[in-house]
């Protein structure tokens, strides 16, 4: 499956054929492959993108043009020979950061946490990282950290305090809560890592390629290694061509009723004095 017809609707079979042939090729789709099978509905305009491999698409190619259609099938489908290569799946030499869901580049010790949807995070080499001793002797010596924020923004970590019902008003209530955030042997698996980066929710529904339900004033408390770079989830504006198109349709749909670029996320850093927050990188959520 290339695209789901769902969110794929076109209002006749030649614009699913026209889609199909269209469809740029995406590393995280897929692993890259195009579309060469589609599948309309003429009732629910649902138009359903596919890709078969070279055999069985001799096969289905043969059969459009000799098998007349089933009577009382409503689906038409259709075949597209041409070739289109994926551009976005060839790797730079170099590159930094994140250039998909799991190829990620970074001088971060312990990696990229999303990099396999942080099902094998080793918690112990990010308490053990430079970042979080840097952090605890900073918290020890009562230093004051600096503050920095990015309106529009979704910045990755570790979830240090689970955000969804820690609810905060506005955004500057948010990064107090980081701040004030201490390391505990209680609580979630990464609760005895510091709080040096925040995410809050400034709309009624904020949207993440999730599984979750995020509403306003979610405040998550998160811990990343280097955070004056942070690994950066969604920005508007310069959000990812790719990520805002595959996600167009849920971004239009209610409760979120926004423009594919309209990030409705607040996010933060707590740096050392003397650091300045960069632009980041690209972290594997921004590829989802």
């Amino acid at each position: 499956l290339i695209e789901n017809g769902r969110d794929n609707e076109q209002p006749t079979a030649a614009d699913c054929c026209k889609s199909c042939r269209l469809f740029d090729p995406d590393p995280d789709v897929a692993n890259g492959r195009q579309c060469n099978v589609w599948v309309w509905h003429p009732e629910r305009r649902e138009c359903w993108l596919k890709h078969q491999r070279a055999p069985d698409l001799n096969v289905s190619a043969k059969r459009a043009t000799e098998v007349a259609p089933a009577a009382g099938t409503p689906w038409t489908s259709g075949v597209w020979l041409g070739v289109k290569p994926c551009t976005a799946c060839t790797i730079p030499r170099r590159f930094n950061g994140c250039i998909s869901k799991s190829l990620c580049n970074t001088s971060r010790s312990c990696g990229s946490p999303a990099v396999d949807g942080y099902a094998h995070v080793d918690v112990k080499c990010f308490e053990a990282s430079s970042t979080a001793r840097q952090y605890a002797s900073l918290l020890s010596d009562g230093t004051p950290l600096v503050a920095f924020h990015e309106l529009g923004a979704d910045f990755d970590g570790l979830g240090v305090h689970w955000g969804i019902g820690h609810t905060k008003q506005t955004w500057e209530e948010c990064e107090q809560s980081c701040r004030a955030h201490r390391p505990s042997a209680s609580g979630g698996a990464f609760s005895r890592l510091p709080c040096n980066t925040w995410t809050w929710c400034g709309a009624t529904r904020c949207f993440e390629p999730d599984a979750h339900s995020h509403a306003f004033g979610d405040c998550w408390l998160k811990f990343q290694e280097i955070p004056g770079q942070p690994e950066v989830n969604q920005r508007s504006p310069g959000m990812l061509a790719r990520w805002r198109k595959r996600h167009r349709h849920e971004m239009a749909r209610a409760p979120f009723l926004v423009s594919d670029d309209n990030v409705t996320w607040v996010s933060g850093v707590l740096l050392p004095p003397g650091e300045e927050l960069g632009t980041g990188t690209w972290g594997p959520r921004a590829y989802w």
